[in-house]
């Protein structure tokens, strides 16, 4: 948000150049971090979306849920903050796909793996706050804003190892197959 009135005027003469690669030094990502202790204030109100930054923590590989679409793609990431306090993000469709868990993993080995997401949805699952992604939410590992870089600073020394998480359902016939069989009660 830019506090300052801003115009553009716009001539005949006016020209436009294409730049392919940024200025050096212009921020590639842009970010409006919101502390975790901040979370709950937007539990539920989806219409105000959320970004976080952490350490990831752990990750899980790609499965499947059944929802109101059919089989959607899914995946878990956790991220630690500098307080130890984490937060449990889902990644859903087509998301679910672009995080390579074993080279994060991995990677994580050499050096702090910093994780930012943004336009994030809060909810209240089981009294923990878990995001999940919207339409709007992008990813970006290792980004260079100066929350990541405190981050990974804090996070360079020792740090335990990125914890692997289950796959409830490695495919979508699996996940389909499951809710078939799931014994339904009258309020379902």
């Amino acid at each position: 948000a830019c506090s300052f009135d801003l115009t553009i005027k716009l001539t005949g003469t006016t020209g436009f150049q294409l730049c392919t690669l940024p200025a050096a030094g212009f921020p590639t990502d842009s970010f409006e971090i919101v502390p975790y202790s901040q979370l709950q204030s937007r539990c539920g109100n989806h219409a105000i979306l959320t970004d976080v930054i952490g350490h990831l923590h752990a990750i899980g590989g790609v499965g499947h849920q059944v929802t109101e679409f059919g089989p959607t793609p899914k995946q878990i990431l956790v991220l630690e903050n500098h307080m130890g306090k984490t937060v449990t993000i889902t990644l859903w469709n087509e998301l679910a796909t672009v995080l390579d868990r074993v080279a994060l993993i991995q990677a994580d080995l050499i050096e702090p793996v910093i994780i930012a997401v943004g336009s994030l949805m809060v909810s209240l699952v089981n009294e923990n706050y878990v995001c999940s992604s919207s339409s709007a939410t992008r990813v970006a590992v290792n980004p260079h804003i100066p929350e990541a870089i405190h981050l990974a600073t804090y996070f360079g020394g020792a740090r335990d190892p990125v914890a692997e998480l289950p796959v409830e359902f490695a495919t979508a016939e699996a996940a389909v197959a499951d809710a078939e069989n799931r014994v339904r009660t009258i309020d379902d």
